[in-house]
Order: C-alpha cells, then sequence, then structure tokens
C-alpha cells in the first residue's frame, strides 16, 4: 500500500462533489486577489471606466462547490478503505469512545447523496480534492454612484487531505448557531505518505471532540457578547488551533503503534518533516506543545481533560506557549 500511496498525485479528471453554494472561503478569495495583483492591468481599466485614481471595493458574493479527482486504482482504493476501517477500529478501542460514522466509501464518478438519516458522519475517499470558486466584487469611486462589477472564477487544490466542518450561521434571532457536515472528505494520497497514514487517527478525533470544542467557542462568545460573524471567526479561529493541538497531538502520540501494527520499517523522520511543514501555519501552532503535554500526561489525562474542561486545555497550551 505505501508504494501506491507514493506515486505521483493525479490532478485530474475533476468531478463535482456538491453544487455550488454562497458560502465565504478565504482561500478561494485569497485566490481571487491573488489574480488582480498578478493582472494589474484589470483595476487601471477600472480606474480608467470610472475616471478616478482610487478605488474602494467589496465583495458581493462567493460561491463554491468542491472538484474531486476519484482514485482509478481498484486495488489501491480497496487496499487504503481498508485501513482506514481497521486504524478507526484500533483507536476506538483504545480511546474508549463511540464509533461517530455511517459509513466510509470510496467516491466514484457522480456526485454523493449525503444522508440525513442517523447522526453519524459519512466518509468519502478520493484521490485528490479541490475547489471550484465564482467571486463577485465591486469597485467603486468616493462621491460617484456608478459602480462596476466583476466576476472572478477559478480552481484551487486545497492542500488538505482531511477536514471535517462545522458551519457557524447567524439566525434572525441574533443568535450564532453551529451546523455540523453531515460528510467529510478524505484524500488517499499526499507529498508525505505519513500525513495519508494518520488521516484517519487525527479526523476520528476531531469529529469526536468537535461539540466539546463548540460548547468552548460559544461559552467565550456569550461571555464577550460578540454579535457579529466577523468577530465570532477570530474566537473559531483561535480555538481551531487548540483543537488541531489536542486531535493532532493525539494522533501522534498513537501513530508510531498504528505504523508497528500494519507496516514494516515504516519511516519514522516522515513525522518531523510532516509538523516541520505545518510550522509555518496558524492553526498548527500549538500541536508541537498539545504533543509535549500528551507525552507528558498521558492520551486518557488529556481526552478527560479536553471532555470535562476544553478552556483548561487551552490554558496548558498558552502557559507553555513559550516552552
Amino acid at each position: 500500500m505505501l508504494e501506491l500511496m507514493r506515486l505521483e498525485d493525479k490532478n485530474g479528471p475533476l468531478y463535482a462533489f456538491n453544487d455550488f453554494e454562497e458560502k465565504f472561503d478565504r482561500e478561494c478569495h485569497e485566490a481571487s486577489l491573488d489574480y488582480l495583483n498578478q493582472n494589474p492591468g484589470i483595476i487601471e481599466k477600472i480606474k480608467s471606466d470610472l475616471a478616478s485614481d482610487k478605488l474602494k471595493w467589496e465583495m458581493v458574493s462567493l460561491k463554491r462547490r468542491y472538484l474531486f479527482v476519484p482514485e482509478k486504482r481498484r486495488q489501491y482504493a480497496e487496499l487504503y478503505r481498508r485501513y482506514c476501517l481497521a486504524v478507526i477500529d484500533f483507536i476506538l478501542a483504545e480511546t474508549k469512545l463511540n464509533n461517530p460514522y455511517l459509513d466510509i466509501l470510496n467516491l466514484g464518478n457522480d456526485s454523493p447523496e449525503i444522508s440525513d438519516v442517523g447522526n453519524g458522519v459519512t466518509v468519502f475517499l478520493v484521490h485528490n480534492l479541490a475547489k471550484e470558486y465564482i467571486g463577485t466584487y465591486s469597485f467603486f469611486a468616493e462621491r460617484q454612484k456608478k459602480r462596476i462589477d466583476l466576476s472572478l472564477s477559478g480552481t484551487v487544490f486545497t492542500g488538505e487531505i482531511g477536514s471535517f466542518s462545522s458551519v457557524l450561521h447567524l439566525k434572525k434571532n441574533g443568535r450564532l448557531e453551529f451546523v455540523r457536515n453531515r460528510f467529510t472528505i478524505w484524500q488517499n494520497s499526499a507529498n508525505l505518505a505519513f500525513n495519508t497514514l494518520i488521516l484517519p487517527i487525527e479526523e476520528t478525533l476531531h469529529i469526536i471532540l468537535r461539540p466539546y470544542t463548540e460548547a468552548a467557542i460559544e461559552a467565550q462568545l456569550d461571555r464577550i457578547g460578540a454579535k457579529t460573524l466577523q468577530e465570532a471567526r477570530k474566537i473559531v479561529a483561535q480555538w481551531i488551533a487548540v483543537e488541531e493541538a489536542v486531535a493532532g497531538g493525539l494522533a501522534h502520540y498513537y501513530f508510531p503503534r498504528v505504523a508497528d501494527k500494519f507496516f514494516q520499517n515504516f519511516e519514522r523522520s516522515e513525522m518531523n518533516r510532516s509538523l516541520n511543514q505545518k510550522a509555518h501555519l496558524q492553526k498548527f501552532k500549538y500541536l508541537k506543545k498539545g504533543i509535549r503535554i500528551i507525552d507528558k500526561l498521558g492520551s486518557e489525562t488529556v481526552l478527560q481533560i479536553y471532555r470535562n474542561n476544553p478552556k483548561k486545555f487551552r490554558e496548558m497550551l498558552v502557559a507553555n506557549d513559550n516552552a
């Protein structure tokens, strides 16, 4: 399986996973801004049309959908699916946590049907994953009514081999509420085999621990009286870094035993290479500290702390900020 995993990634053919939905996506938004920066003639043309040297702009809408490359190697697709099932069974037995999944499926060429039955999450396995977007931006000059709308579209490969999402919504009554996705998409390819092998461990822990993270976020939002999505997103980003520390830290704690169980002579150096690749990303800023805390206290103690009081684990991370 490792040899098949290390073959060159394929970026096509791409198939639509879902329909376009109105959703702010920072990666897609930044791709639009990068395009404008790389093509300054577009902005110069807008300035000329508005007869103004200075422009203001706002985002009108951003629509996004997922695209995927299916895994065409049937043998590898089934090998990786069975590996995921076996690893998840191992982790659930070790942690005594409940199985959060409805099913784990290899995705073919067609858009999937997301089940509304039951409370579990469906995992869709793909070879590669991308996001297609359409962003509309409005440009205008001060003291002018005239506006010029510009639509930009593109495709970005996510670089994330797995990411379970819960979305924060602002309700009509002014309350902020989380809605969790009923699915998650996992890639069976990555530049490091380790990232693909640790994926079912880490994502299982994210899914199980997410309700405790959301409860901590909601408590903080209530405490500070946050009323806007912009305020809330800053707090969510802070807590996602905390959840990455506990889920990722526990995954690193358990992985050596998984490697010993399923593989011979796995290159442990890939673990450090993976950590170094993530070091510059804000959401992984506490990951190494989380690993150290778990090595010191043990997995069972850390799980108990996070499930009983996520704020306490966060304080431990911050207290060790310079460690």
